[in-house]
Parts: structure tokens; C-alpha cells; sequence
């Protein structure tokens, strides 16, 4: 994972401090003085209640759900071998435009937050309701090995907007009608597409922050002109529970870009529950 910021490095300082009281008289109440005296489970949920009950007290902007969830994602057992399987294989290059598939990519994005479900690969469409619950997701894929992850970008809040080369992203999104609205949502976001100097056809991504209202579609610039890139906004909508304005009835596979980004940078287990403006991700 990439550095976490110097902000966020005081935030996670100053509310261990804060914790740690309240974690030895939790442990005092069972007759110990260390977690380790306890059996795992108790030690874990002992440490999860404290830690909510300090960021509740001492912070009150903190994401408690988003908190909450993360503490019971990254202690289930299914997550740490995934997370490091996904590491190592995520080490090599890919293409800009592949799909997260298998259950250790699954279990990883759920645990982030992100509500997803097995995609069929020939015919495609959504095959389960998606969930970040790790244990559902793992049951979904048990006979699905080689599905691709698939999730909602009518539901989720942010949209992410793909490319195989960051280089002239930034012109063909100044210029072509078809990326207006990809260009509307970066100037919303006080975001310009990075300009450079990068090398030819280095990859990126861009997280964008949805706001109430927004109704904008799915596109993808598939760009056949050998010194250009192609782009990819996934987006879309939903109105009284119906889905608009993307493929296959709502649903997509997520790009691997996007996974990519949630193994290097660990703030986008918080990002991605309340997503503000733009996170830009090169590859």
C-alpha cells in the first residue's frame, strides 16, 4: 500500500492515544491486562467496540458504519490471504480495460465497502444481489471461480472513468462531444485531467464524487487511432429503485484499475462510503 498521509497518520495517532484507556479498562472488566490473554474472538470484538466508542467521542465527522465494517472486513479470516494473493498477482501489468474476476478480488472490494456480486462473462448480466458481507460474497463465488466481479454504477457513489492512456486523455476530453459529461464532472470536482509529461499510453483512473440529481450515463470511447487512448466513464442512475443509464440492466464488471487502486491506497476504504470530489490513480 502506498504511504498513508501525514493527516491521516496524526488522525490514526491521536485516536489510538485516546483508545488506549479505554481498552485497559475494557480488559481490566475480563481480569486480564493484555488482548492476548483473551481468546481471539473476544480480544477482536473488545478491540472493535473501543475503537468505535473513542472515534464516536472524539470525532465526530468519523464514518462509524464505514469504521465499523472495516474492523469486521480486515479481521475476517477469508480477507488477509486474499489481500496478499491480490498483491502479488497485481504486481505484473494488465490491461487498462480488465476486469476484477475470482473470489479473492471479490472478497478484497467487499471488504472495502463496495457491494458486488458474480458477472457472467458470456452472457452478461449480474448473477447474485450484490453485498460487501465477505461471507456472502465468498458463498456467491464458491462455484463461480472465474466470473467477473460485478457491482452497480448506478448505485454507487462515485463514478470512475478509465483509460489506457493518461497522456491524451486530458485533450480528448477538452474536445469530444461524446466526454462532455466526463469533463462537466472533473470541472465539478475542481479536477483537470492530468496533463503530464506522462509516456504513451500509461494507464489511470478517476474516482468522482456522485451528487444528488446527477443523471449521467455509461460511455466508452473506444479510440481506434494508434496515438490516442480510449476512455471509459461507468455511471448511470437509479430513480424509485429502477436502474438507468448503464448496460446490462445497472450492472458492470469492476475494472481492475479501480482494484488496483484499493490495494495501493488504504484511505479508499473511507473514500469510497462518502466519496468528496476526485481521487486520481495512475497505473
Amino acid at each position: 500500500m502506498t504511504d498513508i498521509d501525514p493527516i491521516a497518520m496524526a488522525a490514526l495517532a491521536r485516536m489510538r492515544e485516546k483508545a488506549e484507556p479505554k481498552l485497559a479498562a475494557a480488559l481490566a472488566r475480563h481480569g486480564v491486562s493484555a488482548p492476548n490473554q483473551l481468546p481471539a474472538g473476544l480480544a477482536a470484538q473488545i478491540f472493535q467496540d473501543t475503537m468505535l466508542q473513542t472515534a464516536a467521542e472524539n470525532f465526530p465527522g468519523a464514518q462509524l458504519d464505514a469504521l465499523r465494517h472495516g474492523l469486521n472486513a480486515f479481521r475476517h479470516p477469508l480477507f488477509g490471504p486474499a489481500f496478499d494473493r491480490l498483491r502479488s498477482h497485481l504486481a505484473s501489468k494488465s490491461d487498462a480495460f480488465e476486469m476484477a474476476s475470482g473470489p479473492d478480488a471479490a472478497i478484497v472490494l467487499a471488504a472495502f465497502g463496495l457491494p458486488v456480486a458474480p458477472f457472467n462473462r458470456k452472457q452478461p448480466r449480474i448473477l447474485a444481489e450484490p453485498t460487501n458481507d465477505i461471507d456472502q460474497v465468498a458463498a456467491a463465488f464458491a462455484k463461480l471461480k472465474t466470473a467477473f466481479v460485478g457491482y452497480s454504477p448506478c448505485d454507487a457513489p462515485f463514478y470512475m472513468l478509465v483509460t489506457d492512456c493518461v497522456r491524451t486523455m486530458h485533450p480528448q476530453i477538452g474536445s469530444r462531444p461524446q466526454l462532455s459529461e466526463a469533463r462537466m464532472l472533473l470541472e465539478r470536482g475542481g479536477v483537470a485531467p492530468p496533463a503530464g509529461p506522462f509516456p504513451s499510453f500509461r494507464h489511470g483512473i478517476a474516482l468522482i464524487a456522485r451528487e444528488p440529481g446527477d443523471a449521467i450515463s455509461t460511455i466508452f470511447l473506444n479510440n481506434p487511432n494508434p496515438q490516442e487512448g480510449s476512455i471509459e466513464l461507468l455511471a448511470g442512475w437509479t430513480i424509485k429503485g429502477k436502474r438507468d443509464g448503464a448496460p446490462n440492466n445497472g450492472f458492470m464488471p469492476v475494472p481492475l484499475q479501480f482494484l488496483q487502486g484499493v490495494i495501493q491506497d488504504a484511505q479508499l476504504a473511507l473514500w469510497i462510503w462518502r466519496p468528496v470530489g476526485v481521487r486520481i490513480m495512475l497505473n
